[in-house]
């Protein structure tokens, strides 16, 4: 593996957190709690993951950073970008392998000693659509059934054991504490379900959308505890598109009420990544930001510079 050494170079100001609160926070200064400059037992203990394409495009590659070193965990396929996910123990990076399209197969990586796992192949394309995503607090996927986006199943990669199998009308499972949520259409609203139990519909969709004055078109993350999301808006600015990869937020709201805590801002290459921490981190203009469920941020970084053109996907505590 290649590694490059940073030190962890901290940001975090007053007037640092008054700009991220009041600009893309959904509350002004006055409004939000208390700037005050993060002493160093605030600064977590953390690795954040990236990934990028190589230089010539063909392949993709997994990256880690600790604060201060950058380190290339593993190269892949172009799939690696867009699958990739980090288990909430940091003990397995899990994504999508094509060795050749269309054939697909999960492949599970162990951070502790570089070795991969083949757990299971199937035929992408069609009505395969369900990006392996992982269960907060445990080694559990949820991971389609044959070729199709239902059934689905919670893989246990310890055990090498599946659940009963269980259904959800979405391409886009997101696994919870509370649940499994994912963006109903029909409704146009999120929704979520226990598997073997009816689905239960948010009403946090349409509330959201009102008070964005736009249309939203789909989930893109939900925090460990199901009370925050992300949401990919499709308003009038835009002009209805704006390609991004899932972790990118274009707006953070409550699943509660469907109240926007952080407005979609336009600003490039902006993203909120949840955590197993119970927050999120806020990346932007080269910096990230801790950022706890109220919205409060507890540390803020500067990244190195080769991490630019990457995309965050994740972090561990």
């Amino acid at each position: 593996m290649k590694s490059v050494r940073h030190r962890l170079i901290g940001l975090a100001t007053a007037s640092t957190v008054i700009l991220l609160l009041s600009g893309c926070g959904g509350s002004t200064p006055s409004e939000a709690a208390p700037a005050s400059e993060p002493d160093d037992s605030a600064i977590p203990s953390a690795t954040l993951y990236y990934v990028e394409y190589t230089e010539d495009d063909s392949s993709g590659r997994l990256l880690s950073w600790d604060g201060e070193t950058v380190t290339e965990v593993v190269a892949g396929t172009v799939s690696l970008y867009n699958s990739a996910y980090v288990s909430p123990s940091g003990e397995y990076v899990s994504w999508i392998d094509t060795p050749q399209y269309p054939d697909g197969e999960l492949v599970i990586y162990h951070l502790a000693d570089g070795t991969e796992e083949i757990r299971s192949t199937f035929q992408l394309g069609g009505e395969h659509c369900v990006t392996p995503r992982w269960v907060p607090g445990g080694n559990e996927l949820v991971v389609g059934v044959d070729n199709t986006w239902d059934p689905l199943v919670l893989y246990n990669v310890d055990s090498d054991t599946s659940s009963e199998e269980f259904s959800i009308p979405s391409c886009n499972p997101i696994p919870t504490e509370t649940g499994i949520y994912y963006w109903d259409h029909e409704a146009d609203d999120i929704a979520y379900l226990t598997p073997g139990e009816e689905p239960t519909l948010t009403g946090a969709g349409p509330a959201a959308a009102a008070e964005l004055n736009g249309e939203i078109k789909g989930l893109s993350s939900v925090s460990a505890d199901g009370n925050q999301a992300c949401v990919v808006v499709a308003a009038q600015h835009n002009d209805g598109m704006r390609g991004s990869r899932e972790p990118s937020c274009e707006a953070l709201i409550s699943t509660e009420d469907g109240t926007v805590l952080a407005p979609a801002t336009g600003l490039a290459n902006e993203q909120r990544v949840f955590g197993p921490d119970g927050g999120h981190v806020y990346r932007s203009a080269g910096e990230v930001h801790f950022t706890g469920a109220d919205l409060t941020v507890t540390a803020s970084f500067a990244e190195p510079p080769e991490l630019v053109q990457t995309t965050f996907i994740g972090y561990t505590v």
